[in-house]
């Protein structure tokens, strides 16, 4: 009998660091996501929904979680310290740095593309400009520079 209660002592106890993993990584996923949804919202110049940012705020999350974790196991898996020295962490900042600004630009970009996807459109705010682009044909002319 009690064999049988040390094994489902260590399974309950393995259960419940488990739960508490995944309630930690559901927590910093929803944090991470809220504040992704309120930069969308804040930095354009216009109006955003909120149901239209949240799919790009979830994507982006998942992507710098993701690169979150790569970068956690690529420290505790390379012998950076030993090939660069202290300019080895300097090197994983820069990268780090440089792979957060592509993945919230990224997610920028995924959310206007869905938001156009969805036929809806981004309203400008009141002293913001929306611009049109068109492609303009111009005749080539020769200049003289003699003259």
């Amino acid at each position: 009998m009690d064999i049988l209660y040390d094994k489902l002592t260590h399974r309950f106890v393995q259960t419940a660091v488990d739960m508490l993993y995944v309630f930690n990584l559901l927590l910093v996923f929803s944090i991470i996501t809220t504040l992704f949804c309120i930069i969308f919202r804040t930095l354009p110049d216009g109006k955003v929904l909120l149901k239209d940012t949240l799919l790009g705020s979830a994507v982006t999350a998942f992507l710098f979680m993701l690169g979150k974790f790569a970068i956690g196991y690529y420290l505790s898996h390379s012998k950076l310290a030993t090939t660069y020295g202290a300019a080895g962490s300097v090197i994983l900042i820069l990268v780090w740095v440089y792979y957060s600004a592509i993945i919230l630009y990224f997610g920028a970009e995924f959310t206007k593309v869905y938001i156009r996807m969805r036929k809806r459109k981004i309203i400008p705010n009141h002293y913001a400009v929306l611009i049109d682009k068109h492609i303009v044909e111009i005749e080539p002319t020769v200049v003289n520079y003699n003259d």
